[in-house]
């Protein structure tokens, strides 16, 4: 085999598995993303992050800007899963929630798949594929492409899902992803991002799902920053010594109220042998819960008086989870 034969022998294998990942089970726990969080396979001009999730126990993955993505969307509480690079299916695919154990009875709508929809807007040649050669034929074979956040929500209307298309920048949505400035500006890879983006919409529209164009710099810098470090800090609650969490709110709140810093707490912390780290990491997953509401929009720093919350991340980027 030479070095072309095996470069498309190692492409039509993973253009198989991720068709296999498109028809995974959702709702069990053992949700598998199209692009998983090793050097091989994540994008090469962006970092990657990976934490388990108190929420769906699991590892989410996480590519560059996405990160403070997965933070905002496992920090609501209406959020029933989050299905980071979640892959598109080539071929007919019922609703995500139409599986869902309670939800699924709903009548969800469904689609024709990718193939179909770039059949349908004339892009067929167009869309992804790898020739493939079985036996004396050669196959083409259409490469399922990746969407970034689909987020499902629970409602007093019923359960709903919404997607994150996720970028860098405001502006890069429909354009060439990661890669080089020149391969970016190349008119083929243009061409190319705009039919994914063509039909990436309309498989979205079949689904009825809408899509919420979205950038790292949409967010309130501060704000992200608060809600990456609780989501790293909130994986530690598992830690913490039984029945703590809950007999330091109180002392949480008040502190809040007061006006004081978390560092105030040390006098009764000693008194009662608690540990600085356990102490600190308690009061972290209780913003993380909502239990104490700080000001995400202002610095949480442990020796400075803490700010109460007047304006709700949830409420200021509400359109992010509007239906």
């Amino acid at each position: 085999m030479n070095s072309a034969d095996e470069s498309r022998s190692v492409k039509v294998t993973h253009v198989l598995r991720l068709t296999e990942l498109a028809n995974q089970p959702l709702w069990d726990g053992t949700y598998t993303p199209g692009i998983a969080g090793t050097r091989v396979q994540a994008p090469s001009k962006s970092g990657t992050a990976t934490a388990v999730s108190q929420k769906l126990g699991r590892v989410v993955v996480s590519h560059g800007a996405a990160e403070v993505y997965t933070a905002l969307a496992l920090y609501h509480p209406n959020t029933i899963a989050l299905f980071e690079e979640h892959v598109l299916n080539p071929y007919a695919a019922q609703h995500p929630l139409a599986s869902h154990p309670v939800h699924g009875q709903v009548p969800w709508p469904s689609t024709k798949g990718t193939v179909a929809i770039a059949q349908e807007l004339g892009l067929l040649r167009r869309h992804a594929s790898v020739l493939h050669a079985d036996g004396g034929d050669t196959l083409r074979i259409y490469w399922p492409y990746i969407g970034d956040h689909l987020v499902c929500l629970a409602a007093e209307q019923g359960p709903y899902a919404v997607e994150w298309d996720i970028k860098k920048s405001t502006g890069d949505h429909g354009k060439p992803g990661p890669a080089t400035a020149t391969s970016k500006v190349q008119p083929r890879a243009i061409a190319r991002a705009q039919c994914r983006d063509e039909i990436y919409q309309g498989y979205m529209k079949e689904l009825g799902i809408p899509i919420k164009r979205v950038a790292a710099d949409d967010l309130d810098f501060t704000a992200a920053t608060n809600l990456v470090r609780l989501w790293w800090s909130h994986g530690r609650e598992p830690l913490l010594p039984k029945g703590l969490l809950q007999a330091l709110l109180p002392e949480f709140n008040s502190t809040l109220s007061e006006g004081k810093p978390l560092t105030s707490l040390y006098p009764r912390l000693r008194k009662h042998r608690i540990a600085w780290e356990d102490a600190r990491d308690a009061f972290y997953v209780a913003v993380w819960r909502r239990q104490v509401r700080v000001s995400l929009f202002d610095p949480i720093l442990d020796d400075k008086p803490m700010r109460p919350e007047k304006l709700d991340i949830l409420d200021a980027y509400a359109h992010l989870f509007a239906r």
